[in-house]
């Protein structure tokens, strides 16, 4: 007939309950900074005892071992419903947005905060780090001090200050960028209905769009008037606002004559 072995950590539980209800209780500190009971002159009241709390399975160490046992089991002492999770004692703790997932998944009680992403890769959070994403250091988009899981994905949450368009194309860049060729996009002037011919494919956004991009005239002379040499009688004439029957955007320092 097959020997019934109690687990060793059942067996120690009940021991040591008896001994810490004896032990005073008074002289605890307050919360720590962790959220943990601290002793203020001395270590955990397992620790006093010589007793090895990974014999039940659940190491305290590091960041565990100095709360007081009272913090997890309570007073007076048991060891009933306790889970090993992190989640079972943190859940309320965990920041707004944050994604789901077991915690030690990411985090480690030597170093909690800020966490890594242990094995997985970061397309876990929702946001994969592709293009120039993969080279930049995580600071850059997780400032310290706040939680990681705050950080928009949207590229305006990161780049508002940085928008060549001064905000006024909107701010689904994916709509015309992507992170791995940023400077090339997809879309083409030819969508406003001004295709770029000629020297204005070589002229920077800027010198169109010095104002803003919303209401950019198209009508040549609105941009070209002070470019106009005022000894040409047709710059004087009331065709002057016309520019394309004489200028072409290929050819403009050439110009034809109507009949």
């Amino acid at each position: 007939m097959p020997v019934l072995r109690t687990p060793t950590r059942l067996l120690l539980a009940p021991c040591l309950a008896v001994v810490l209800a004896m032990l005073p209780v008074s002289g605890r500190g307050g919360p720590s900074e962790g959220g943990h009971h601290e002793r203020a002159d001395a270590p955990a009241a397992g620790a006093q005892l010589g007793f090895d709390h990974a014999l039940t399975g659940f190491s305290l160490e590091p960041a565990h071992s100095a709360a007081s046992c009272d913090v997890c089991h309570g007073s007076p002492f048991t060891s009933a419903g306790l889970v090993g999770e992190c989640a079972a004692c943190h859940e309320s703790t965990r920041p707004g947005g944050h994604y789901q997932g077991a915690c030690d998944g990411c985090h480690t009680g030597a170093h909690w905060s800020p966490a890594g992403l242990g094995e997985h890769p970061h397309a876990i959070t929702g946001f994969a780090l592709d293009g120039a994403h993969a080279r930049l250091e995580c600071a850059e988009c997780h400032p310290p001090g706040r939680p990681r899981g705050l950080t928009s994905p949207s590229c305006i949450g990161c780049h508002a200050t940085d928008d060549h368009h001064q905000h006024q194309l909107g701010d689904a860049c994916g709509d015309c960028h992507q992170p791995t060729t940023w400077l090339h996009t997809s879309w083409s002037h030819h969508r406003t209905g001004f295709p770029l011919r000629g020297p204005h494919r070589l002229a920077p956004c800027i010198d169109c769009h010095a104002t803003g991009y919303v209401g950019t005239p198209r009508d040549c002379w609105r941009c070209h008037e002070a470019e106009a040499p005022a000894d040409v009688p047709a710059h004087s004439s009331a065709a002057f606002s016309q520019c394309d029957r004489c200028h072409k955007p290929y050819t403009w320092l050439m110009p034809g004559f109507p009949n």
